[in-house]
């Protein structure tokens, strides 16, 4: 029967049978081949120690016998706040925040992931006093906006900025600890309103399975076939898993190709996985509309646990054949609100509104979109005017949204200012016809959405104050033509 040493791998190499390198594990990246003998005694030391937390070391002590440098969900309970005006329950009873745990140079990095946070938080571990103490741990948010005093705008959270964890004499985790932290908003903000807070604490080897969802990110009033698509997790997946897992096929269930993107992420914790993946759907092989199908599912997560599938579907416009020239006679194929073929002066145009608009337009109300002919081309020409009930001198009343194959859209504003508005006998301010030139690379098929409003180039608003203070203008577009050259 083998001897305490020989059962906590202290008798033994400490990466197994003799001749065999490191084992290859994303909780232990940082982890050295050997002890440096040039380090003081006391860093070796700590090293050694945190070496063998992943070695499989067995443990008679009681407990749940959890090696530290893994994934694992921390459970508060008992959850106690400061203060009178403290919010009770608070956020984070009963709640689990996964943690990912990998041995560092100096101790240990964490990463901690309460349930669809969008982007998980980077803390740091080490050995204190016999316990495993935890810093910076993520916060559990309420689920409603909570307004306490002025300098609070949001959710409330709890914050945890120790988590100290019990250890048995093998260096596993006992499965109990104690929290202390602060009670305040949930972007973490230095706040007068923050409250302390203390709660005990429960660990537990991670039973949860990742939950998946999908969601479309629309500009405008329709979904146009580059629409921008979001997939998200409940908690982290490695990246290159989570990309695999997920099938887009069209209305003939032809599978699409996807660029998916990770969502911005803080760097150092990208090696625990990550917690959503974007991309633009390929517009060209969805020009004549239809249903739109994302399977989702499968990808496990470091504890092996696999998401079950989703499926969701949506129904993008038609845009039509690639045109030479969009005008009267050759309309965009698609539009909405108040949009439509009508005289100007001596001509047709392509007429948008009246619509109101300000500076803090996020959504325009009507719009037409299609796609150009633009292989070989070098520029992008706009024949327009703008009619209004006053001078336009804090917005922009309309913006146009371009799109290729590849790349991020290029987004237009007019760059009207004030002077460019003319009073007319009848009281109307006018721009009179203009032309806009917009570069474009010509290296392909070009799309195109036409929006009245400045969308999601404007800021939105900050207060009530500013909102109610803003000009409003009652607008309408008439475009002539837009073509390429």
């Amino acid at each position: 029967m083998s001897g305490p040493k020989e059962r906590c791998g202290l008798a033994r190499p400490l990466w197994g049978r003799s001749g065999e390198g490191p084992p290859q594990n994303r909780f232990a990246e940082n982890r050295p081949s050997r002890p440096d003998t040039n380090k003081p005694m006391s860093v070796r030391m700590t090293l050694l120690m945190a070496l063998l937390l992943t070695v499989g070391c067995g443990s008679d002590s009681a407990g749940i016998g959890l090696v530290i440098a893994g994934s694992y969900e921390l459970v508060f309970h008992g959850v106690q706040v400061g203060g009178i005006d403290g919010i009770s329950p608070a956020p984070s009873e009963g709640q689990a925040v996964r943690v990912d745990v990998r041995v560092a140079d100096d101790g240990f990095d964490v990463v901690s992931s309460p349930a669809w946070l969008a982007s998980p938080k980077l803390g740091s571990g080490n050995f204190e006093d016999g316990v495993l103490v935890l810093r910076n741990v993520a916060g559990v948010a309420s689920e409603k906006n909570v307004h306490h005093y002025q300098d609070v705008h949001g959710p409330i959270a709890d914050h945890f900025d120790e988590v100290r964890l019990d250890i048995d004499d093998d260096q596993r985790l006992v499965g109990s600890g104690v929290a202390t932290g602060r009670q305040g908003p949930y972007r973490d903000y230095e706040s007068s309103w923050d409250k302390p807070l203390s709660a005990s604490v429960s660990v537990r080897r991670d039973a949860t399975s990742p939950q998946m969802a999908v969601t479309e990110l629309q500009q405008g009033l329709l979904l146009l076939p580059w629409v921008r698509t979001r997939v998200t997790s409940s908690e982290p997946l490695v990246q290159a898993a989570f990309s695999e897992s997920i099938v887009v096929q069209d209305s003939a269930s032809i599978t699409l190709v996807v660029p998916w993107q990770p969502l911005p992420m803080v760097d150092d914790t990208v090696w625990a996985g990550i917690t959503g993946l974007e991309a633009r759907l390929p517009w060209s092989a969805l020009s004549a509309g239809g249903s739109v199908t994302l399977r989702v599912g499968g990808a496990t997560d470091p504890s092996g646990l696999a998401a079950a599938e989703i499926e969701h579907s949506f129904v993008v416009e038609a845009i039509g054949a690639a045109k030479n020239k969009i005008d009267a006679a050759t309309p965009a194929p698609t539009s909405w609100g108040a949009a439509a073929v009508a005289p100007c002066d001596a001509e047709q145009c392509l007429n948008l509104g009246p619509f109101s608009v300000s500076k803090f337009n996020t959504n325009g109300p009507a719009g037409f979109a299609g796609q150009l002919a633009a292989a070989g081309g070098s520029t992008l020409l706009i024949r327009y005017r703008v009619l209004s009930d006053q001078p336009i001198f804090d917005a922009q009343p309309w913006h146009l949204e371009l799109f290729t194959e590849s790349g991020e859209p290029q987004n237009v504003t007019s760059g009207l200012a004030s002077e460019d508005y003319a009073k007319e006998p009848s009281g109307t301010y006018t721009t009179g016809f203009v032309e806009l030139a917009v570069p474009i690379d010509g290296k392909g098929n070009l799309g195109f959405a036409l929006h009245a409003g400045c969308g999601h180039i404007c800021k939105s608003p900050i207060t009530p104050e500013e909102r109610y203070y803003s000009a409003y203008y009652t607008v309408t577009i008439q475009v002539s033509s837009i073509e390429v050259k």
